[in-house]
């Protein structure tokens, strides 16, 4: 029988303990939800794929990602082969390449995971377009070459990402199939991009009658669902609503609100919504846009929010776990009801 003990201690880059896979495989979107159902957040060191319809959100809510994480980590590299990098979200940390081509592309993305960045967005994978397509005339079809060069990229990628702790981030849409056979929602650039990623996530935007109106009949807020297609960081997989205000960004604040009245942090009564023994306001709408000027509540709910949000991560993981991890598991619970003097209601 193989000793463990000694297989770890040999190989001890390659092990993981429970308590800090996550502080040292993972970033945090700042999106609280978004982290729940992805496991942990974006894994870092990996390939991540965000796609969808056109117009779904798709670059806006990877921008959002990156403004966060420059706030928090390092510098980012955009990759625009769309050559649509949206202005108004312009940061001096994130750096935009425009490439002409896809060689010029992967040239770009490989010195970038060498250099300075640890998050590089490609958008998008359906935008890249091989030189020989370049080179030669209109008429001349060079069926299924971006697909192979892509693949090639997958298999060149993966091992310089995990070795210099470089995320990926490829941002892809869907493609009709011929003929209408096989999954109408396959996405661009080949299969081997949904082999190497570790996290495959599809943004949906709602129908109308789901959108939320001010009172004059005006857009306020739009959700948007995130699915994940594919994980490898936990067990199941999931989704989420994400609410956009009407100019398009994301709202951290109706997302946190939505979680907390979710999980009984915040409560409603008839149109009032309440935390604790206080009275916010009449309609989520106006408490987000009186909690705005509210930081420090809005802090507070974000804190008690994370701390549930990783009960029912740790409980998930119990489920397959050993002793040691139902140990940590209670001592969460513990600390959870002793700060915050509340009765637990676990989500099974």
């Amino acid at each position: 029988m193989v000793d463990t003990t000694v297989l770890k201690k040999k190989y001890k880059d390659t092990f993981y303990e429970w308590g800090t896979y996550p502080e040292m495989e993972f970033m945090s979107t700042w999106f609280p939800n978004l982290d729940y159902v992805t496991g942990w957040g974006i894994p870092i060191g990996r390939v991540v794929e965000l796609f969808g319809k056109n117009g779904s959100g798709k670059t806006t809510l990877a921008m959002q990602i990156a403004e966060r994480y420059t706030d928090k980590w390092d510098k980012v590299l955009f990759v625009d082969t769309e050559r649509t990098f949206p202005n108004r979200l312009s940061n001096d940390l994130i750096d935009v390449h425009e490439p002409d081509c896809w060689e010029d592309t992967v040239d770009r993305i490989v010195e970038g995971i060498e250099g300075w960045y640890k998050l590089i967005i490609l958008d998008s994978v359906a935008a890249t377009v091989p030189m020989v397509e370049l080179d030669t005339s209109a008429d001349q079809m060079n069926i299924g070459k971006q697909a192979r060069l892509m693949n090639r990229m997958m298999r060149m990628v993966p091992s310089k990402l995990r070795t210099h702790w470089v995320t990926l981030l490829l941002i892809n849409q869907f493609r009709t199939n011929i003929g209408g056979y096989w999954n109408p929602n396959q996405t661009t650039g080949g299969t081997g991009i949904a082999y190497a990623c570790s996290l495959r996530m599809e943004i949906a935007t709602s129908p109308k009658k789901d959108w939320i109106l001010n009172s004059d009949g005006e857009l306020e807020l739009k959700p948007s669902k995130i699915k994940v297609i594919k994980t490898k960081m936990k067990w199941w997989n999931d989704e989420w609503v994400l609410y956009l205000w009407a100019d398009g960004r994301y709202s951290e604040l109706m997302d946190t609100l939505i979680s907390c009245l979710q999980y009984e942090i915040i409560t409603k009564k008839w149109a009032f919504i309440k935390y604790g023994e206080d009275t916010l306001w009449q309609g989520m709408i106006k408490v987000a846009l009186y909690l705005k000027d509210a930081p420090e509540i809005v802090a507070v709910l974000k804190e008690q929010l994370q701390e549930r949000l990783k009960i029912k991560v740790a409980w998930s993981w119990m489920l397959f776990s050993d002793q040691d991890t139902k140990e940590v598991y209670n001592k969460l619970v513990g600390t959870y009801n002793k700060k915050w003097k509340t009765t637990l209601q676990l989500i099974k």
